[in-house]
């Protein structure tokens, strides 16, 4: 747990841990495949989770009762920072991917496509922290 603004919140960042372990550890004897989907699905809700509470913890804006995550992405994409601009573009990124990863069952996902999914959602939890 972790205090961000005046609430005590889940860290977000033991998604994006888990997310590099489902996608590194080789002794986890569960197909390929299904972890490193896991891992682009934790990616995703570790920059989202991180995000959304930004913007309602410490920026104080109103969650809305639907469309929370095209909500939040657009928080950041319609912002005139770039670096906003980029955590939405990111963001946005990785919902698409998360979206093959969790419902796309006749898509192959690769390693290369979870550890690039990782490598963005790092990067962008990176942003996240200096606002």
């Amino acid at each position: 747990m972790h205090s961000l603004g005046n609430a005590l919140n889940f860290d977000w960042e033991h998604y994006l841990t888990l997310a590099h372990h489902l996608h590194q550890d080789s002794s986890f004897a569960v197909c390929d495949e299904a972890k490193w989907r896991c891992a682009m699905s934790r990616a995703y809700y570790a920059v989202f989770g991180r995000a959304k509470c930004q913007l309602v913890y410490k920026e104080h804006q109103n969650l809305p009762k639907k469309d929370v995550h095209s909500w939040v992405i657009r928080m950041y994409l319609e912002d005139e920072s770039r670096e906003r601009k980029k955590i939405g573009k990111n963001l946005k990124q990785l919902q698409i991917d998360r979206t093959i990863a969790d419902y796309q069952e006749y898509s192959e996902v690769t390693s290369s496509m979870a550890q690039t999914s990782i490598i963005v959602a790092k990067a962008t939890m990176t942003f996240l922290k200096k606002l």
